[in-house]
């Protein structure tokens, strides 16, 4: 399962993030490549077969947002260190 906040960055509302649930059969392209910061992979969702995130997947965006940042969270290579699980 595959669950994405969308934006990870940039809100200026207090509103929460919206999140979007796909299972790994929802997968359309999937590219990995190299950065400065180590492999990244893109991945893109057929949308229409996205599901509806668990408590548990909405939780952990929730305190990952609040403690730490989703940008941090997603993308922790930018920042030299894996966070820990919320």
């Amino acid at each position: 399962m595959f669950v994405v906040p969308e934006p990870i960055q940039g809100r200026v509302t207090t509103a929460p993030v919206p999140m979007f649930c796909f299972p790994k059969a929802a997968i359309r392209y999937q590219q990995a490549y190299a950065t400065e910061f180590g492999t990244n992979t893109r991945t893109a969702f057929a949308f229409a077969a996205r599901t509806p995130c668990s408590a548990e997947q909405v939780k952990t965006v929730r305190d990952a947002a609040a403690r730490i940042g989703l940008r941090r969270y997603s993308l922790p290579g930018e920042y030299g260190a894996l966070p820990t699980a919320p």
